[in-house]
């Protein structure tokens, strides 16, 4: 009897256990609900919460953000879709990611910011985040940038007609700028100096006014004067002269190259100036830039099945180049590039930094006239031929700094395309709210 009793008591102890379980369960799926699934793939709310809280302590200064709560978790939701998104098109093209490429990205993450690294990480920990939230954030950025150069960026082409139209409508901002290299003087009467310290400082221009007129070395006079309280000298290299103090500027003209100027008074400053050298160039800072002249054969096929016999094909037409066929003719017969094919797949003049990376990889091992082996992208694959490269003049900096203007705009605007494309077709079911 006391054996059957036991019996019942270990039976209703154990289905106590189990209700109180489920009742664990249940309580942690409310707290931890499915809100949405992208494709099948869950985006659970703690998953929102935290994507939320980390955007909040990525947009304060410290004691607000810029965000409020419900903008947050709207980002946060939007961004954990999109996200889905793309690790699904990523798995399905097999592009990856390797633990260095993220660690390189995190140390040009703390450059930009200006902070270091430990620095970062003890805010985060007071914060309540760890060094893993942010290597997530860091690494679907990176899988993001990866897909778009692979996928986007080689659709872009900029027309010669596009520049030549972005130029005349913006032709203010490309009319010639006076640049002078200088070497300074600068003699500061600060309010904190008593009366012998002003009279030392004039008598100290005095000096260096003296030393000029009888010729002395511009470079000596600087350092000497160094020395003394309120006085700064040295090269400042290639100025505009629309950024220098406007009185100086003033003075400062391309017929007194190689003569000193000064003093010049302007305000409570005092200038000497050495006007080394003088160029002219064209409105915006313009990098100095390498440009590549490219050709392609591109083959698209409707499917990514198809992309297998447009190999063969494209296989067959590089052999056919490299045994002395023209790159060109075959290009206008068979490149599906509408905006290449009737110049024989001419990409004309490129600045190196607007190429695409899938076009620079095969290029590190190529000399001029070379063909590159079949690249593939999705359904394209391409070839491409290295046919020169030079130093940009500046006519062609500022055609390739206007190039990468317009390539910046397009590029978002298909990137946003890309992603609309991409929810379009995907099966999102939203299935609770906040």
């Amino acid at each position: 009897m006391l054996k059957k009793l036991t019996t019942i008591c270990v039976i209703w102890w154990l289905l106590v256990l189990n209700l109180a379980m489920q009742s664990v369960h249940a309580q942690s799926d409310v707290l931890d609900r499915i809100l949405i699934t992208v494709n099948g793939s869950p985006i659970t709310e703690s998953e929102i919460e935290q994507r939320s809280n980390f955007l909040i302590f990525l947009t304060s200064d410290g004691s607000q953000s810029s965000l409020t709560l419900d903008a947050a978790r709207q980002q946060a939701t939007d961004d954990a879709i999109v996200f889905r998104l793309l690790h699904q098109r990523a798995n399905e093209i097999g592009i990856g990611l390797t633990s260095e490429e993220i660690d390189e990205r995190i140390v040009l993450e703390f450059e930009s910011r200006n902070i270091s690294e430990d620095e970062f990480l003890r805010d985060l920990s007071e914060r309540g985040f760890s060094i893993d939230v942010f290597r997530q954030t860091i690494s679907e950025t990176l899988l993001r940038d990866k897909l778009v150069q692979q996928i986007i960026a080689p659709r872009i082409l900029i027309r010669d007609e596009e520049i030549d139209r972005y130029i005349s409508i913006n032709q203010e901002s490309f009319q010639p700028v006076n640049e002078f290299n200088l070497s300074v003087i600068v003699v500061s009467e600060s309010l904190s100096m008593n009366f012998e310290q002003k009279q030392l400082l004039r008598q100290i221009v005095r000096d260096i006014e003296y030393e000029i007129d009888r010729g002395s070395d511009f470079f000596q006079v600087a350092v000497a004067a160094s020395q003394f309280e309120g006085i700064q000298a040295g090269d400042l290299g290639w100025v505009r002269k629309g950024a220098l103090d406007p009185v100086l500027a003033q003075r400062i003209t391309p017929s007194k190259v190689n003569q000193i100027i000064g003093p010049i008074v302007s305000g409570s400053n005092i200038f000497f100036a050495r006007i080394n050298d003088h160029q002219t160039s064209i409105g915006p800072n313009l990098p100095l830039v390498k440009e590549l002249h490219l050709a392609r054969i591109v083959l698209q096929a409707s499917n990514q099945a198809g992309t297998e016999v447009n190999v063969e094909q494209l296989e067959n037409l590089r052999r056919t180049i490299l045994n002395g066929g023209d790159f060109g003719e075959i290009a206008k017969i068979y490149s599906h590039d509408s905006s290449t094919k009737q110049q024989g797949g001419d990409m004309g003049w490129l600045p190196d930094d607007s190429v695409p990376f899938e076009y620079l990889r095969p290029l590190a091992d190529m000399e001029i006239g070379d063909v590159s082996p079949v690249q593939q992208i999705e359904n394209i694959v391409f070839i491409i031929q290295f046919r020169g490269i030079r130093d940009a003049s500046q006519e062609q900096r500022k055609r390739g700094l206007v190039r990468s203007r317009l390539r910046n705009i397009k590029l978002r605007n298909e990137v946003s395309n890309w992603i609309d494309e991409l929810r379009e077709t995907a099966v999102i079911d939203y299935r609770s709210i906040f």
